[in-house]
């Protein structure tokens, strides 16, 4: 019975494998700036950074219904400025941290998040039953004086990028945001609410 020849099974060793010749000098510095180099030109430049601003809401003598969405996102001073230097952006997650600074005078506002998809020529205008019946509407409790919401974008269209041109002939849309009630109070009480709003922002390709 004839008997095999001896060798080695599996793949061959000759398959083209890709190889890094590393600079003398540079090291292991050099791959990392090399590999660092190759992201940034993979996701155009892209950086994720925070926006942030400060709103004052009054309690009126007739029930206000309002938002907080991207039209206003957008001009923040934060949000100006790093625009002018990329060329799109989209809006990851938002946090409203929301005090009631007047406890004891003027009316209990209703506050909740929401989806939706509008132009900044039609901006979105919540109803009373809206805002109460969204899953995480809350009031700011007596004695605590503070609640936090957060609006995360979900599916593709809220996660695509988006212009950063005001001029580029395709309007900026609003895919959501803070969404408040304020019922009407016997005397308008100018600054009652006190609304903290920190976006968190992809910027992609340097201008």
């Amino acid at each position: 019975m004839a008997r095999k020849r001896g060798g080695r099974s599996g793949r061959s060793n000759r398959a083209v494998q890709n190889v890094r010749v590393m600079d003398d000098y540079a090291g292991d510095d050099g791959a990392k700036f090399d590999r660092v180099l190759s992201h940034l030109q993979n996701t155009h430049s892209q950086v994720t950074l925070v926006v942030q601003e400060e709103f004052a809401i009054a309690a009126n003598t007739t029930t206000t219904n309002s938002i907080l969405a991207g039209s206003q996102i957008r001009i923040f001073d934060d949000f100006v400025s790093l625009a002018a230097q990329f060329q799109t952006f989209r809006i990851k997650r938002i946090r409203f941290d929301i005090y009631d600074v007047l406890p004891g005078t003027g009316t209990a506002g209703i506050w909740s998040t929401f989806h939706d998809v509008n132009t900044t020529g039609s901006q979105y205008v919540p109803s009373t039953g809206s805002t109460i019946d969204a899953p995480d509407s809350q009031i700011v409790p007596p004695g605590v004086g503070k609640i936090s919401l957060v609006w995360t974008a979900k599916g593709v269209v809220e996660n695509e990028f988006q212009s950063t041109n005001a001029n580029s002939g395709a309007p900026s849309m609003d895919f959501g945001g803070l969404r408040y009630s304020i019922p009407g109070a016997t005397t308008a009480v100018p600054g009652k609410y006190q609304v903290f709003v920190k976006a968190i922002v992809d910027f992609r390709g340097r201008q």
